[in-house]
């Protein structure tokens, strides 16, 4: 039996849409047969995707040897976008749980501070940078006025976890604290 013959519906055959109507054809450029789905009763491409593709290398121009960028390329191209130079570039900041991190990179000193997406929480830098060093993970900083957007150094007060709580306890806030 030729299969040429037989329209089958997708949902046998392993096709989406598995309501649409498919047929064994054969590509005109090379011969090779695959199911193609059909249009209004012809099939939809009558050449392969591979065959396909080739012409439209050729009709762009390009060479189907698979020329490599230079590695001076590849790195002039990563770095065209990054950061600031981004089209999706919205200040290096973000707001998780209330607290505004910042963007940092490797050549930053306190970058030891980042975490895995390179952020740091500003409270966090900003008293960094008054101290002139890292702050130790043991290290919390505590914001006076509770407004975790107020970062200015007046308002920070380096302290302990346990400090920390005691005065989130003494004040009678129950609430779940960062630091």
């Amino acid at each position: 039996m030729v299969l040429d013959d037989i329209i089958y519906k997708g949902k046998y055959i392993g096709k989406n849409p598995p309501t649409a109507n498919f047929i064994w054809h054969s590509c005109e450029k090379c011969g090779n047969q695959r199911w193609v789905k059909l249009t209004f009763g012809k099939p939809d491409n009558v050449i392969c995707s591979v065959c396909s593709n080739t012409i439209k290398g050729h009709k762009l121009g390009l060479n189907n040897t698979g020329s490599k960028h230079s590695p001076e390329t590849l790195l002039q191209m990563s770095l065209a976008h990054k950061g600031s130079k981004s089209p999706s570039w919205k200040g290096g900041s973000v707001i998780t749980r209330g607290y505004r991190e910042v963007k940092i990179y490797q050549d930053n000193p306190y970058y030891p501070m980042a975490d895995h997406q390179n952020y740091v929480l500003e409270h966090r830098l900003v008293m960094a940078k008054h101290l002139g060093r890292c702050l130790y993970d043991s290290e919390v900083i505590h914001h006076r006025n509770e407004n975790k957007l107020d970062n200015r150094i007046s308002n920070l007060e380096l302290t302990t976890r346990q400090i920390h709580i005691n005065t989130h306890h003494i004040a009678g806030s129950n609430k779940k604290l960062y630091s």
